[in-house]
């Protein structure tokens, strides 16, 4: 055995087994796949066995035939085909053998020619192809779903942006998606097929489509039949599936808090939100912050940063507009809280804000936070001022955006106690004041802790919303605005605080519990979480610990209830 002693150790027993050879060359990974025929002589020869045989870790450097008989080998001579080359063939006693060159993956080669031990000369003639096991694998990484616009979410048209992952150390070519199914009556609106293009190894690319959605359905397990080519032209269907929620439904409300945030952390904030399947964020734009030093100037770009890192995330925005800067405050109010003293001046700003942002994709608007509150509007809540704004901003909006949508300021559930309005006391005034034909949706805050959603209590603010007699769902249709949506543009839980007996185990409770209720309820357009992430660490308010995320970056239980519930993982 000195010859294969020297090419990388081969080893053969004079048996018919299958011989495996381990030549030095490429180190990916192939499959040597071979149509090998045994020559054996009829007559005078020796009788042998043809290699390369059986699997093997590269291209080939040897080939050769391996004696059988009892007769030593003592000559021969041996042809290749297809552009490969033979050289320096060598006989000694068992085997005969060449180096080999010139091969290429994929390619069959033919080998003809003779050996001859002391009992006769014996033709030989086999062919192999070595097949490089360059395949691609695709699979679904991870899946966005959001409603792409107001008419997207009233036609039930689904936005659906899946992340293809091909896991594979070799290329995906010319990756197409061929055909697309779910279950529960969903039905695909896009038109097929959608070339994806090429994707690296171990790299990703995302394809976005369209299903339609029955009003109802919770969530749906979409099938992609996608097909990729590997390096050699070869087709591979796959199949990758995941179950899609239609989530446009579900935000996140984060108040002023991502204002102050670096570039990055705001970047991989927004990311971290998408990730979870999250379509919307709620944030304020406040006004006293966008034009502090008078009417004359707006500073724009401290919020166009917070648009722009959702805009790479397929994040759809809602801002708060609201809070009012010195020059604009009522005579002897002091406070960014205090309604404005002329509704009108606010309505400017309101304006000015749909039109530097229409193209930016914003269309949806809130219009100020908890307005029959006195923690946001001073002096004391008046739903009558209250709708003198609404009805300004509604007209100024619409006037640069026809398509903006423009939501009343969602309520807090508060009672009616000296500085407070309940809820459905302020919307009822609202209507008697003349709001119908100002506003395309009501906003609400159906804050329910420490009860969750489902459970039917007068003090709860989520009953507050449609399980009461009234309620907001009963108060909106009685004054013929049946057909108009609620967004629940607030809804959480802390936990911890002064004297607070929940836990993080009840907020995630009462997420999933939200969520379930929510998705039975089509009247309820959006339903946003306060918030991403815990302010601080301090117990003395609760105020610090709403996020779904502690205030050291690490994930609350909440947050992974989300996630599943959302994405399925």
């Amino acid at each position: 055995m000195p010859v294969f002693g020297a090419v990388q150790g081969f080893v053969h027993q004079r048996t018919k087994t299958i011989i495996t050879i381990t030549a030095a060359a490429l180190t990916v990974a192939l499959l040597l796949s071979l149509q090998a025929s045994a020559a054996s002589a009829s007559g005078p020869g020796p009788s042998v066995t043809a290699w390369p045989i059986g699997p093997q870790s590269s291209l080939p450097g040897v080939v050769g035939v391996v004696a059988e008989s009892g007769s030593a080998l003592t000559g021969g001579s041996l042809v290749i085909n297809n552009g490969a080359t033979l050289s320096g063939c060598t006989v000694n006693s068992t085997d005969y053998y060449c180096n080999v060159s010139g091969l290429k993956w994929n390619s069959t080669y033919n080998i003809t020619g003779w050996v001859s031990d002391g009992t006769g000369t014996a033709p030989v003639s086999w062919s192999f192809q070595p097949s490089q096991n360059a395949r691609p694998n695709l699979s679904i990484d991870s899946m966005v779903a959001f409603w792409g616009s107001y008419d997207d979410y009233t036609q039930r048209q689904l936005t659906v942006t899946s992340t293809l992952r091909n896991s594979s150390p070799n290329g995906a070519y010319n990756v197409t998606i061929t055909g697309s199914s779910a279950s529960s009556g969903v039905t695909l609106k896009t038109r097929l097929p959608l070339v994806v293009g090429n994707i690296a190894p171990n790299s990703t690319a995302n394809q976005t489509y369209k299903f339609v959605v029955p009003v109802g359905t919770a969530s749906f397990r979409q099938l992609i039949n996608a097909s990729a080519q590997d390096i050699n032209g070869n087709t591979y269907s796959y199949q990758p599936s995941q179950t899609v929620n239609p989530n446009g439904k579900i935000g996140i409300s984060v108040g002023d808090n991502f204002a102050n945030l670096s570039d990055q952390d705001l970047d991989s904030s927004m990311a971290d939100i998408a990730s979870l399947g999250i379509g919307w964020v709620r944030f304020e734009m406040a006004w006293d912050l966008a034009q502090p030093n008078g009417p004359g100037s707006y500073n724009w770009p401290q919020f166009d940063r917070i648009v722009a890192a959702a805009n790479r995330h397929n994040l759809q925005l809602v801002p708060i507009l609201a809070y009012t800067p010195a020059w604009a405050r009522p005579a002897g109010c002091t406070s960014w809280q205090c309604g404005p003293a002329d509704p009108n001046q606010f309505a400017t700003f309101a304006a000015a804000a749909a039109s530097h942002y229409a193209s930016m994709g914003i269309h949806t608007w809130e219009i100020w936070n908890e307005p029959n509150i006195n923690a946001f509007w001073l002096p004391t809540p008046n739903a009558a001022a209250y709708t003198r704004l609404l009805q300004a901003s509604y007209t100024a909006i619409k006037t640069v955006d026809p398509q903006a949508r423009v939501i009343s300021g969602g309520l807090s559930p508060a009672d009616n106690t000296t500085g407070h309005i309940a809820p459905r006391d302020f919307l009822t005034a609202m209507y008697q004041d003349g709001a119908r034909n100002y506003m395309d949706a009501v906003g609400d805050h159906p804050y329910s802790f420490p009860a969750l959603p489902s459970s039917l209590l007068s003090w709860s603010g989520w009953s507050q919303m449609s399980d009461l007699d009234p309620s907001i769902r009963s108060i909106m249709v009685a004054n013929g605005d049946g057909n108009k949506q609620v967004w629940a543009t607030e809804f959480g839980c802390p936990t911890n605080g002064p004297s607070w007996q929940g836990d993080e185990l009840l907020q995630a409770a009462m997420v999933k519990d939200a969520i379930q209720q929510v998705s039975t309820k089509p009247w309820v357009a959006g339903l946003f979480l306060y918030s991403y992430k815990d302010l601080g660490t301090s117990t003395s308010t609760i105020q610090n610990f709403f996020g779904l995320v502690r205030h050291d970056g690490s994930k609350k239980p909440a947050y992974y209830e989300l996630r599943n519930d959302l994405l399925g993982r």
